[in-house]
């Protein structure tokens, strides 16, 4: 055993209470105890002893191995252990209770709640919070020259940015000395930064008047600091007010450059600068391309997710201008035409998009949120409702008016829905969009301040569920024989021929003009197959308009 080699000589050195002998100084050069290699750095005095050990004959192998061996994170060294006095936070004798006030607080996603748990149940040393560093918090503490009393700082003189800015002269109570000399190390930075519930909360500011009381509602931090942020403020929130610090921890991952490395700017091996990114694909596709990922998981850097998410920013954009053409001058407040099955299913289909959208906002799971919404948008709005209602919009002349309003007001609602649910993930082309349609009408400055759906604002209608999943089916079978054949959406079909299941059969009144419209088939027929179950449907014949 020597004091010391690694963490089993220190316990060691403890319990059995072993001399110290320091062999290695604060200056990283061996002490005058190491004899001949006084005064060399470690690795040079480890080259000393192998040379005098041959040359005394008494090195009688060499061979390489493989140990382990802590080094210290920025420079890749090696770690060694020195005897220096320390400030300690006592955090050993408090393990159950800080494991009960871990589970008071709501960890996302849940199974960060373990890692917690598994640091505090680990924990072999107190919380040291003192560093030998040039720069940092101050301890506002003097130390009594003649005896070594401490002199801690008047509540009154906080903080202690400064030890010669007051005035330590007073006799000291042990000994009657009058010199001080003022602590040295600076706080750890865990030790300052585990106090950011009680900073945000004006703590300690008299003249701020409405402070809530803690906890807080949110923490989000990554991973790899839950035993030490997450861990810290919950133990200091406990000391200063005898409560968690907030009611929900919202637990990152960490974005990772090719081949899986944490991306760090010490490291330098960041693929991109931000501002590069933004000018390249814009804010509102990194702000995407940051919602990759799901709550937890580190993720590694896609350009293919900032170009999907400029897509999607270009696709909005189109989708709004195409709206615009239909919109302008209509009064959403004044439409009295009855929905059609279409634009009662765009509807249901949105409630349920908020439904999913919200729950997953509310579990910060901000990446799913960002998919549900996604997946009205391109797959429900823009594939489908927009084709099945383009005749209806397009229509002219007193005997449509009804039928127009109404998929104007389908048109309106999702659209204006749709940005509301977006607002979060891509703004910028939201908040555009929204100034140029629907400002006007919906009166609020901002789609920041746009009110959030509502469950009532939108009903769930099981029956228009089924309608649209009907004449989903069936253009989804047209789609795909026009892929087959390698035919353009844009070329009629004179016929088609499909037959399709009885649930489909049942709803054709409701689909069929939709379908007709989306599918660019001018005569469309369907009969029933008993062996297709469900929503299924099986191409039979299909004439083109040019055959």
């Amino acid at each position: 055993c020597c004091t010391f080699g690694d963490k089993t000589d220190v316990e060691w050195y403890q319990k059995h209470g072993l001399e110290l002998r320091q062999a290695i100084g604060a200056d990283g050069r061996m002490t005058e105890i190491a004899g001949p290699e006084s005064g060399l750095y470690v690795n040079q005095a480890q080259r000393s002893i192998l040379e005098r050990l041959g040359e005394s004959g008494h090195l009688l192998k060499k061979e390489e191995i493989e140990n382990v061996v802590n080094v210290f994170s920025r420079t890749g060294r090696e770690i060694e252990f020195l005897p220096t006095r320390q400030w300690f936070i006592r955090v050993l004798d408090k393990k159950d209770l800080l494991i009960e006030l871990g589970e008071k607080v709501r960890w996302f996603p849940p199974h960060m709640g373990k890692r917690y748990r598994n640091w505090v149940q680990g924990l072999d040393w107190d919380w040291c919070i003192s560093r030998q560093r040039f720069f940092g918090v101050p301890f506002p503490v003097w130390f009594c020259d003649g005896c070594g009393s401490v002199f801690a700082a008047p509540e009154s003189w906080l903080p202690v940015i400064d030890h010669a800015k007051h005035d330590v002269s007073h006799a000291c109570e042990s000994c009657g000395g009058t010199a001080w000399t003022p602590e040295k190390d600076v706080m750890d930075t865990w030790a300052t930064s585990s106090e950011t519930p009680q900073i945000n909360n004006f703590w300690g500011e008299q003249d701020v008047e409405r402070r809530a009381p803690l906890p807080m509602t949110m923490r989000p931090q990554a991973h790899d600091i839950i035993r030490t942020w997450a861990f810290y403020t919950i133990v200091k929130a406990w000391i200063h007010h005898r409560d968690v610090p907030w009611k929900d921890v919202m637990i990152s991952g960490h974005v990772q450059a090719p081949g899986r490395k944490k991306i760090s700017k010490s490291k330098g091996n960041a693929p991109t600068d931000p501002r590069v990114m933004i000018e390249q694909h814009g804010a509102d596709a990194v702000r995407y391309w940051a919602l990759s990922a799901t709550l937890g998981n580190d993720y590694v850097y896609s350009e293919e997710d900032l170009k999907q998410g400029r897509r999607v920013c270009v696709k909005l954009w189109n989708a709004a201008r195409l709206a615009k053409r239909h919109l302008e001058g209509f009064d959403r407040k004044s439409v009295t035409a009855a929905p059609e099955p279409m634009d009662r299913w765009i509807r249901s289909r949105l409630h349920e998009t908020r439904r999913l959208t919200t729950n997953h906002l509310e579990e910060y799971e901000f990446g799913i949120a960002k998919g549900d919404v996604e997946r009205f948008f391109w797959n429900d709005l823009c594939d489908n409702y927009l084709e099945m209602v383009k005749n209806r919009l397009h229509a002219e002349g007193d005997e449509t008016a009804a039928s127009r309003d109404a998929a104007r007001a389908g048109l309106y609602d999702a659209l204006y829905g749709v940005i509301r649910l977006f607002a979060p993930v891509v703004p910028h082309v939201c908040e555009a969009i929204y100034r140029d349609l629907f400002e006007a009408q919906e009166c609020p400055v901002s789609i920041g301040v746009a009110p959030w759906p509502t469950e009532e604002e939108w009903r769930h209608d099981e029956k228009a569920e089924q309608d649209g999943e009907a004449a989903v089916a069936l253009l989804t079978a047209i789609r795909r024989w026009r892929s087959e054949q390698k035919l353009s959406p844009g070329k009629p079909l004179a016929r088609a021929r499909l037959a399709a299941g009885k649930d489909i059969l049942a709803r054709l009144d409701a689909a069929r003009d939709a379908v007709v419209a989306a599918g660019r088939v001018d005569q469309l027929e369907l009969e029933e197959d008993a062996s297709l179950e469900g929503f299924g449907v099986r191409i039979m014949e299909v004439e083109r308009a040019d055959a």
